[in-house]
């Protein structure tokens, strides 16, 4: 769902999302933290309203106590949130980011596959569709979160589910292109990593999503699934490289682009978990430049760089005989 689809979201929508998300118990208990009698004190006539200070939400809308002030006040309305995205407050450059990020790889993707593919095998088709749907969702999910995680606690928590699930499915839509040219050349490894890939994504996905997951009682399971999934992209890098060679895997796979793509994701997660710079300027960076907009530009960027690797690891399997052997 974008944040233009979310336009037609029904009040029986609504209801179902919150009859969703107060399935569980947690919720219930952050949901009286809530106070909608403060909240609609910042309506004014005609529907609009005014940002407020970081003081002045509720405590569930409280998530980054260095952003002072221009924040949105609780919505009551899913077309109020689609409004705030043309005015500017503290969620407006979060928004934005991956907003355009979507866009712009949404050209990109039809440009991809109206012109540069062409007679390429069908499994480079497959592999760049996978890396755009996953991509592409992860932007979508993300950018429908930031509009409207104002919109009531329970509201929150559904789209907070699926922005952590878009994350998955980027994850997996990025590692399936890397394994096939990296074991272009064996099958059996490649779709056995690609196999482990999927599941151990799938079952991030359905932890990320489902409500019952998101209580004590999963906690390890949680754990060690996330890690997992994150241990299933090292261990094939190391493979590759230990069967072919860091060079050849630098032309045949862009191992040299992973790897640069995976420095920008852990700087902007480093960023954004230190909250760096607002740390250092509280504030100032209310509106621009603070760190969970870094973190959404470095995730264009690293986006970017993976996919120029793709275009050349393609390019490269499209004009060598790399399995001659």
């Amino acid at each position: 769902m974008t944040a233009t689809t979310s336009a037609s979201v029904t009040a029986a929508d609504e209801v179902l999302f919150t009859a969703s998300a107060s399935s569980t118990a947690d919720l219930s208990k952050t949901a009286l933290l809530s106070d909608p009698l403060l909240s609609r004190e910042f309506i004014v006539a005609g529907g609009r309203w005014r940002t407020v200070s970081y003081h002045e939400l509720p405590d569930w809308l409280k998530d980054n106590e260095l952003i002072l002030n221009h924040h949105r006040p609780q919505l009551f309305t899913f077309a109020q949130c689609i409004e705030s995205i043309f005015r500017i407050h503290s969620e407006t450059g979060n928004i934005w980011t991956h907003l355009v990020g979507w866009l712009a790889f949404l050209a990109v993707c039809v440009a991809t596959f109206s012109y540069h593919l062409g007679d390429y095998p069908w499994e480079d088709h497959a592999c760049f569709a996978a890396f755009f749907v996953g991509l592409l969702v992860c932007l979508s999910m993300s950018t429908t979160f930031h509009t409207v995680c104002c919109h009531s606690v329970n509201v929150a928590a559904v789209f907070s589910r699926f922005d952590y699930a878009g994350i998955s499915m980027l994850i997996v839509g990025s590692t399936i292109p890397f394994l096939y040219y990296a074991f272009k050349c064996n099958t059996v490894v490649r779709y056995t990593y690609t196999g482990i890939c999927v599941f151990l994504g799938t079952a991030c996905i359905i932890i990320s999503i489902l409500p019952r997951f998101d209580t004590p009682r999963f906690r390890v399971h949680r754990m060690v699934t996330f890690l997992s999934f994150g241990v299933s992209g090292i261990v094939p890098g190391i493979h590759c490289i230990v069967v072919s060679g860091f060079m050849f895997q630098v032309e045949a796979a862009g191992i040299g682009y992973m790897l640069l793509m995976g420095a920008l994701y852990i700087t902007g997660a480093v960023l954004y978990a230190a909250r760096i710079p607002e740390r250092f300027f509280p504030g100032k960076c209310d509106l621009i430049f603070q760190s969970h907009q870094i973190f959404h530009v470095l995730v264009l960027a690293a986006a970017s760089v993976h996919f120029y690797g793709l275009l050349r690891a393609a390019e490269y399997h499209h004009t060598h005989d790399t399995c001659v052997a």
